[in-house]
């Protein structure tokens, strides 16, 4: 990168860090460290708290923050009017009130789930987003992928008491089992529910 940056200015983007391997957070890490000075603009881009290395990210960032001619950017999920302009631009035609308001609630302003979803069928989970979820629940061990699996079939929701009854796990593993799907930012906390 050093030698090619010499020649003409380079862009290199490492995008959904928050998925990274340590190797990977560790080859940023270094490429901050050792490129100052080059013909180089590094781009990083992650999800807030979400995935497996988020201590290590968290390091990472810290490290970042201190070197010389960085600057954060922390982009919002869209407002109601940005989501609705996003996607009268990947539709043929306006949604339904009915069918924005559904499309507003599930992608919760995040531009790639808006996109995804507004090209769907109601009801039907985009395949990208299908890989994704999946992406996610392959890291989790078998306890979380259970609970993973009760709760996607939840509607709306289930207390604590009832997915513990329903996954048939003992106590100790449902709690570790928990906090693990929601560090893997899967699942979300209503109260006593999932």
């Amino acid at each position: 990168l050093r030698s090619l940056s010499r020649s003409r200015p380079l862009v290199l983007v490492l995008h959904d860090i928050h998925l990274a391997d340590e190797s990977t957070l560790a080859v940023a890490r270094s490429l901050v460290g050792t490129l100052d000075g080059c013909q180089l603009l590094l781009v990083l881009t992650r999800r807030s708290q979400d995935g497996p290395v988020e201590r290590q990210l968290r390091a990472l960032l810290a490290e970042i923050d201190l070197a010389h001619g960085v600057t954060r950017i922390e982009l919002e999920p869209l407002v109601r009017a940005e989501v609705r302009e996003l996607a009268d631009q990947v539709l043929p035609r306006p949604l339904t009130e009915e069918d924005f308001e559904r499309l507003l609630k599930r992608s919760e302003g995040v531009p790639l789930f808006v996109e995804e979803l507004a090209a769907q069928a109601p009801g039907e989970l985009p395949r990208s987003l299908q890989e994704m979820v999946m992406a996610r629940c392959a890291r989790l061990s078998p306890d979380a992928r259970t609970l993973v699996e009760c709760l996607a079939v939840a509607v709306p929701s289930l207390t604590h008491r009832l997915v513990a009854d329903v996954a048939a796990l003992r106590v100790v593993q449902v709690d570790a089992a928990i906090a693990e799907v929601l560090d893997s930012d899967l699942v979300r906390t209503h109260g006593d529910s999932y």
